[in-house]
């Protein structure tokens, strides 16, 4: 669904039929997992945090085209370091889980993808940027045509600082930098490729 709306709102030049189908999805999934949020099927600290960064997500994709740069900027560092601490808070707090897992990927993925609309309707990086807020989701739809029993991507270290990577050169790009953003966020969309490629690699060996 969110794949579908990010060409919708590419073409209308508006976000809000993106946010309508990303809020139906988060929705969709907070209702289905209830019983799975955490092992004492309460939603926990860290899936609230998370909550909270989905919603600073959602304002962005709301009002970023107002906003000013910095202020895009400054909201964006912020998600990207509260990323760090729920998953430090589900640790701490006994409340790791299979659906906070999913959770945080999902909002992290949406984040991306919001991050590149945005720098793509200012007029600050190149249309086909848009790829790289999509890859996640086209990889779903990979693991969902090639039926394999594997669910996700791995989680590794790897693919950690790859994100950090890439939400640093999406960001930096709110800065009157293209000297330095645009090699970096090309940068970035090599090392994104190369990671879903090793996960690609991954699956099609182990089916």
């Amino acid at each position: 669904m969110i794949l579908v709306f990010t060409f919708v709102s590419l073409w209308i030049e508006a976000l809000w039929p993106l946010v309508i189908s990303a809020v139906v999805t988060f929705l969709f999934l907070l209702a289905t997992a209830r019983n799975d949020w955490t092992e004492k099927s309460v939603f926990g600290k860290a899936n609230t945090l998370t909550a909270f960064r989905l919603l600073a997500v959602f304002y962005l994709a709301l009002y970023g085209f107002q906003l000013n740069n910095y202020l895009i900027l400054g909201i964006g560092l912020l998600i990207l370091i509260l990323d760090g601490v729920d998953g430090w808070l589900a640790k701490r707090n006994h409340e790791t889980s299979d659906f906070g897992a999913y959770f945080d990927k999902e909002t992290d993925a949406f984040f991306m993808l919001i991050l590149c609309l945005l720098a793509i309707g200012k007029g600050l990086i190149w249309s086909w940027v848009v790829l790289l807020g999509l890859m996640r989701y086209l990889f779903a739809i990979f693991l969902f045509l090639y039926k394999t029993e594997v669910k996700a991507e791995r989680r590794s270290q790897v693919g950690r600082i790859i994100y950090i990577i890439v939400v640093s050169a999406l960001l930096s790009a709110f800065l009157p930098y293209p000297v330095i953003y645009q090699p970096a966020i090309l940068i970035a969309t090599v090392l994104l490729g190369y990671s879903f490629s090793r996960d690609i690699l991954w699956i099609l060996k182990k089916g």
